[in-house]
């Protein structure tokens, strides 16, 4: 049985008073649209310029349009499976030679429909290039808008560049890799704009700065070290930011205004990668996160896409 709201999309007013408008979860439960393993986890939503809010789920690899008004729930598209290394087989997606697409961050597109950013299951997190962006139609339609990318957690856009975190550009070496931020026009060549993140998850272009969300990477026990950090993308070079545990957190790279993007910007020990954040590819979506500061609502268990067989 589910716990609260688990996998439920809710109105939240100015009292706090939070009132369910949709329930995904149970309507996973009672169709499967995948057709797969019956599986929620839902993600990333965006309010788009028809007034919906269009949300992702996770673990049953589709996208959803909900009503803020009414509360009216309908199904827009199940996503298609990504290729598998090698064409293997794939018992949990009936024998395929496929992988889960894992649909994770949702940003609204002004001339219509949204971009969703695919995470992709375990069986892809050490292929560099097998996750993307793509663009959803508000009548389901699905178009290639970045491909190239790694794990993608977060997707921003500005003008007619998007940007997508990208979690780690190889999460099944021990320690996982660093994560990077990559932008890219639609159809265009990937940029990777930051280096050496220590597994970015939300990302927000505002204006010319680049608002990024980093991962606690402590040790068990050690204070949560997350981050939001600030970056300019006004013709900014690539940069990395160096995820070494000695990096002092009063350094340029701090979440401040005043932080620049230049190579020798070094980094606050949340984008430190130590051996603790290592993660086999049973292992959750958001590996960096201790037990004391885990995020249930964002894990993403094996039938979540996040096993080798998804």
């Amino acid at each position: 049985e589910p716990a609260g709201n688990a996998d439920s999309v809710v109105a939240i007013d100015s009292t706090g008073t939070v009132t369910e408008l949709a329930n995904i979860g149970q309507y996973e439960r009672e169709h499967n649209p995948d057709p797969n393993a019956v599986d929620s986890n839902v993600g990333g939503l965006a309010l788009a310029s028809d007034g919906l809010l269009y949300v992702a789920d996770s673990g049953g690899n589709d996208l959803y349009s909900v009503n803020p008004k009414t509360g009216e729930l309908k199904l827009v598209t199940v996503f298609a499976g990504l290729p598998s290394p090698g064409g293997q087989a794939n018992p949990a997606r009936g024998g395929k030679p496929e992988v889960d697409p894992v649909p994770t961050d949702v940003t609204a597109d002004p001339n219509g429909g949204v971009y969703v950013g695919f995470l992709t299951g375990a069986a892809l997190w050490a292929s560099p290039g097998s996750a993307k962006v793509v663009h959803v139609s508000p009548v389901g339609t699905v178009t290639d808008a970045v491909t190239g990318l790694n794990m993608v957690t977060g997707v921003g856009l500005a003008g007619q560049t998007i940007y997508a975190s990208q979690l780690s550009t190889n999460m099944t070496a021990t320690p996982p890799a660093p994560g990077e931020i990559g932008q890219a026009t639609v159809g265009g060549t990937v940029e990777q704009l930051f280096t050496g993140l220590a597994f970015p998850y939300g990302v927000a272009p505002v204006g010319s700065s680049l608002y990024i969300v980093t991962n606690a990477t402590g040790q068990p026990g050690a204070p949560p070290n997350g981050q939001v950090l600030k970056c300019p993308i006004e013709a900014a070079p690539v940069a990395s930011l160096s995820a070494t545990p000695e990096a002092s957190a009063t350094t340029e790279a701090s979440a401040t205004p005043e932080a620049t993007a230049s190579p020798e910007t070094s980094a606050t020990p949340a984008t430190s990668a130590t051996p603790a954040t290592s993660a086999s590819p049973s292992q959750s979506v958001e590996p960096s996160l201790e037990p004391s500061a885990s995020a249930p609502s964002e894990s993403a268990s094996p039938s979540a896409g996040a096993s080798p067989a998804s």
